[in-house]
């Protein structure tokens, strides 16, 4: 049976965050805080993988966006990463605003099961908002989507501000871990 639990104990060491390019970006130690701090544990051989990214908002260019959608001269600009039915989804309204929205379906996505999704910006090295994450719960039979979250933040008026950054998680899970 399924059961919550911090990831700051011995899992932690074990988990792999993975850039979008398939390379491993970096390990996380016992000193590091995850995106949320919890998942669906069973101990291990859960399988659990971390993946982190992060693109510019309103590039347009970053080659691992899935969908990228802009309105007539840029109004809205939409940027989503897609896990099968989980998603990731950034919108610039009028370079005024950000919304980032996770949701974690418990979907099957390349062999594994989705059980969070996290979002947050990053501006300047700092991220601006802390992670809002969808957590997918187990019955202890199936798994059931969990609830769209969504944060919105005030874009800078500063037209030489630094660049700001939507950061995504997404974890992972054997699909036979319940």
């Amino acid at each position: 049976m399924a059961f919550r639990r911090n990831l700051s104990t011995a899992l932690l060491s074990a988990v792999l965050i993975v850039g979008s390019q398939g390379a491993a970006s970096a390990a996380i130690d016992d000193g590091d805080q995850a995106p949320g701090a919890t998942v669906a544990d069973i101990g291990p051989g859960s399988g659990l993988v971390v993946i982190e990214d992060e693109v510019a908002v309103g590039s347009g260019t970053k080659a691992s966006r899935r969908m990228t959608g802009a309105s007539p001269a840029g109004l809205v600009n939409t940027t989503t990463f897609w896990w099968g039915s989980s998603y990731a989804k950034s919108t610039e309204r009028l370079q005024l605003t950000y919304n980032g929205r996770a949701y974690a379906a418990g979907n099957l996505y390349n062999g594994k099961r989705v059980v969070k999704v996290c979002v947050t910006y990053r501006r300047n090295g700092v991220d601006l908002h802390p992670w809002v994450c969808s957590y997918a719960r187990s019955t202890g039979q199936a798994w059931l989507p969990g609830e769209e979250n969504s944060i919105t933040l005030p874009d800078s008026l500063n037209p030489n501000a630094p660049t700001t950054y939507f950061r995504k998680s997404v974890t992972l899970i054997d699909p036979n871990v319940f």
